[in-house]
């Protein structure tokens, strides 16, 4: 492509048959989408068939949208058929979602996208990414991610289970308190599963990350966590009452959102959480239902008596610094 475009209508990136592949490259170019409340570019066939067709690259590109409150306006929408595609050098901003990933009867699965910036600097996006519904091994790797609203929401149906994957990057950031940055839920009672590993920068309004029916979230180091709007009545990270929910976390440092509120809070008993060589600083871990947990080699500061509150009955810890004790 040229140094400069300007599209008036979507594009729609796809193969013809035999697999053939395709790659739409930049120069790098920078694209200007008056495309309004449709997508501006779509991965994957459309027709009634939805051949997955593979092959299909997307690289070196900055995508300028119509702005963060026109409803319906999308930087890249990748469908069903958008299987196995790749997505690198991808700059967004100035719309209501910049990826927006779908798998819906169909799965949508294995996407590689790398050195994606959405939104940064300055939350131009309402929403960075949304993986939504049947979606698995979508790799995301050297990314920095900012939304006015959110920078992952992840939902819909999970079918026979969805997945993807964080590796490398920053969630800087969203300004609206109570919403939460991350949200994992599944609407059909199959498990929607997100990894997140190595977040170097998770500074966004709290929660930080919000957990519903049916979701399981790893995260494997957190080098800084940060409210940048100031006190706040939300937890930092939330996990709703519903039918059941996983949190793993090792090697996480975990701040306040405010001063010894809750930097965890567990809702109802169906929940599982397992918590390793990570640092809760001047935060309360507060588990609301009798929910089962493990806490081992963690840092716990609080100016209260206990970091660990509400119905501990399930709750096991030990080997932890401060206000942690041993259970």
């Amino acid at each position: 492509m040229p140094a400069s475009l300007t599209l008036t209508s979507t594009l729609n990136l796809r193969c013809p048959p035999g697999d053939i592949p395709v790659t739409l490259a930049g120069a790098p170019t920078k694209i200007t989408c008056q495309t309004g409340s449709t997508p501006c570019i779509v991965i994957g066939s459309t027709g009634a068939n939805n051949t997955s067709r593979q092959n299909l690259s997307l690289k070196d590109v900055v995508l300028t949208g119509p702005g963060a409150t026109i409803a319906g306006s999308e930087a890249v929408q990748i469908l069903p058929s958008g299987g196995y595609s790749k997505i690198s050098g991808l700059r967004v901003n100035y719309f209501e979602t910049g990826l927006h990933l779908i798998g819906d009867a169909n799965l949508l699965s294995v996407l590689y996208l790398d050195q994606i910036t959405i939104g940064a600097p300055g939350a131009t996006t309402s929403t960075a990414v949304h993986l939504d519904g049947h979606i698995a091994n979508a790799y995301f790797t050297n990314f920095t991610l900012s939304g006015i609203n959110r920078v992952i929401l992840d939902d819909g149906p999970g079918v026979s289970g969805a997945g993807a994957s964080f590796t490398d990057g920053v969630f800087n950031t969203t300004t609206v308190e109570g919403t939460a940055a991350v949200s994992v839920s599944s609407s059909d009672g199959n498990q929607h599963q997100l990894t997140l590993t190595n977040i170097q920068d998770w500074e966004t309004a709290c929660p930080y990350l919000e957990i519903g029916d049916q979701s399981s979230v790893i995260i494997n180091g957190v080098a800084w966590t940060g409210n940048p709007w100031g006190a706040t009545t939300s937890a930092g990270i939330h996990i709703l009452n519903g039918s059941a929910a996983w949190l793993k976390i090792n090697n996480a440092t975990l701040n306040y959102c405010t001063v010894n509120g809750d930097i965890l809070k567990v809702d109802g008993p169906n929940a599982f959480v397992t918590v390793s060589s990570s640092d809760f600083y001047l935060g309360n871990i507060n588990f609301v239902g009798a929910s089962a947990g493990t806490f081992v080699g963690n840092r716990c500061v609080s100016s209260n008596a206990t970091a660990m509150i509400g119905n501990l009955t399930n709750v096991r810890s030990s080997a932890n610094i401060s206000k942690c004790p041993d259970r």
